[in-house]
């Protein structure tokens, strides 16, 4: 969203601005008047940092970091497109910033024996991202990932780590399926053990101009993948794809094809679909 809030472009609604939000949480919290502070400028990259602070909190503590100068990326990391989506700042660590505020709170305390588990342990070069997990009481976590980003269209591919002691150990990950470009994955797991792994499918490619929905199976907990069944493929731009299984074990799927306007604005149809055959056809 918009820092300064407005209207979204293709017919978005309207949002509010970044401080307008955090006030919104800061009256929900009951808390004081905000202290607005510029941090030290640690790099001179034409950015600077403003914490505000809303004191006195009866609920939870609620602070906003606003970057002067910044664009549409996660500090300190340059993003994929600085021409469209403008600079990153090297003055704040965003992700330090996040895990210093929660790691004090008493819900990390409860689990503070644990260490963190890296899954990605064989993944390329290539930024990781578009993260999704399954998990069940037996101890089994299967999480998945996508392997490259748009920069990297003709590299893109799933990949996917399993855990069969709950999460304190992974094997080596592995990629889903060698001969496909892939992204977005979305995962769901059956009562039987099944784990459903969708994800677009791009057929073009060096364009966006055809994603297909597709859906992987392994009856292994993540061990190994099943050649993928098709869910939708109408030679257009799908996107937004999710899955989930009921107590049923039927699969319901969602996605939002991308459809060009006259007047250059898109239209987001949303469109369902389910599988009462554990994946082998779908409605």
């Amino acid at each position: 969203s918009p820092y300064l809030g407005g209207a979204l472009k293709s017919d978005g609604g309207e949002v509010l601005s970044a401080k307008d939000t955090v006030a919104f949480w800061a009256n929900a919290n009951e808390c004081s008047s905000p202290k607005e502070e510029k941090l030290p400028v640690r790099a001179d990259d034409g950015t600077s940092v403003i914490q505000t602070v809303y004191g006195s909190c009866t609920g939870a503590e609620t602070i906003l970091y606003s970057i002067e100068g910044g664009g549409h990326a996660w500090p300190p990391h340059e993003g994929e497109f600085p021409r469209i989506a403008g600079k990153s700042s090297k003055n704040l660590d965003a992700t330090k910033v996040i895990w210093e505020f929660f790691k004090t709170k008493s819900g990390y305390r409860s689990v503070q024996g644990f260490s963190t588990v890296k899954v990605s342990t064989n993944s390329s070069r290539l930024p990781q991202g578009e993260t999704e997990i399954a998990a069940d009481e037996k101890g089994h976590v299967v999480v998945a990932w996508m392997d490259g980003s748009p920069a990297y269209q003709a590299r893109m591919t799933l990949r996917a780590a399993y855990s069969n002691d709950g999460g304190d150990t992974f094997a080596p990950d592995r990629q889903v399926n060698q001969d496909l470009i892939l992204g977005d994955p979305t995962m769901a797991m059956d009562t039987n053990g099944t784990v459903y792994l969708g994800a677009l499918r791009k057929d073009s490619r060096f364009t966006y101009r055809d994603l297909a929905m597709v859906l992987f199976r392994s009856y292994d907990f993540g061990a190994t993948w099943s050649t993928p069944v098709v869910i939708n493929d109408n030679d257009i731009f799908n996107d937004r794809d999710w899955i989930t299984v009921d107590g049923k074990n039927r699969i319901h799927a969602v996605y939002s094809p991308r459809l060009s306007l006259p007047d250059g604005n898109f239209d987001r149809p949303v469109y369902y679909q389910r599988s009462e055959d554990s994946g082998n056809t779908f409605l």
